[in-house]
C-alpha cells in the first residue's frame, strides 16, 4: 500500500516500481479507482475485482 498527498507521485512510483522490479507482471493487480469503468463498484462486493482478474488470468 502507498500512501500520500495528491500530485506526490504516488501512481507514478508505483508503476515505475511494478516495471523495473516485479518479473512476472501477472502477479500484480493495479488498479486506479478513478476510472470511470469501475464507478459502479459497491464496497460491499470487493470480491468482484479478484474475481474478474483471476477470470482473466488464471488458468
Amino acid at each position: 500500500m502507498l500512501i500520500g498527498i495528491r500530485r506526490a507521485g504516488k501512481s507514478t512510483h508505483l508503476k515505475d516500481f511494478l516495471t523495473n522490479s516485479v518479473s512476472d507482471k501477472t502477479l500484480v493487480c493495479y488498479l486506479d479507482f478513478a476510472d470511470d469503468r469501475l464507478v459502479d463498484l459497491q464496497h460491499e462486493e470487493p470480491g468482484q475485482i479478484t474475481d474478474a482478474y483471476y477470470q482473466l488470468h488464471v488458468i
